[in-house]
């Protein structure tokens, strides 16, 4: 969002947020030429599984060197705004999970969760999963709520299991330490084939790529 030009890309038809749709979740980004300062993307999406429904937001951290394409407005104003609210309220949902392009620990992720607290009270499952600063990490934020960041670009594969609301409540255990799981993955072949209990999952596009890659480390002497 710092050039022009690369959200210009992003915004033109069949581009990045024309192809990801209602699944590209911007709560605090908005178009700055739209009169009515519509979001660049969604504001939110609930996402249906199997047997449970997850509400789900997206927040950028307070930047506030942004090209003038979009305006970035404040978290601690978003969290105040009708829309918000109504989602908590209105919607129909068993936990919330939050995307949050911050650190893991940033005080913004504070001050989305006791916005959400304020609403929908104290046993709703939040699972927050950040990023920006890039490093591996994981904590608690209160009895029903864990923050998680799962490393730097594809060094790890983060992979999170959290509740739903009524089986946290029908467990009768309503803190973190059992109900929140996160793991980290090294995502190298050997490691994903002992998860994946596959000795060989290689695809013809996957080995064309491998020795492509071979290849080119060839060429430019980089294999021993």
């Amino acid at each position: 969002l710092y050039e022009s030009a690369k959200v210009e890309t992003m915004m033109r038809p069949g581009g990045f947020v024309d192809w990801f749709g209602d699944r590209y979740l911007t709560a605090n980004i908005l178009r700055a030429n739209d009169p009515d300062k519509k979001p660049l993307g969604n504001r939110y999406k609930v996402l249906q599984g199997k047997r449970s429904r997850l509400l789900t937001f997206g927040f950028l951290f307070n930047m506030n060197d942004s090209c003038d394409l979009v305006e970035i407005k404040p978290v601690e104003e978003v969290v105040k705004e009708k829309w918000f609210r109504d989602a908590l309220l209105l919607e129909s949902y068993d936990a919330i999970m939050v995307l949050a392009h911050m650190d893991m620990v940033d005080p913004l992720v504070d001050t989305i969760r006791s916005a959400i607290r304020g609403i929908v009270g104290s046993d709703m499952p939040i699972q927050f999963i950040t990023g920006h600063t890039h490093y591996r990490g994981s904590t608690r934020l209160d009895d029903a709520s864990v923050s998680f960041e799962a490393g730097r670009y594809l060094d790890t594969i983060g992979f999170v299991s959290f509740p739903t609301r009524s089986s946290l409540l029908t467990s009768g255990d309503n803190t973190t330490e059992s109900s929140f799981q996160g793991m980290f993955l090294d995502p190298n072949y050997d490691s994903l084939g002992e998860i994946l209990k596959m000795s060989d999952f290689s695809t013809p596009k996957g080995k064309e790529l491998s020795e492509f890659i071979r290849k080119t480390q060839e060429k430019m002497g980089l294999l021993e």
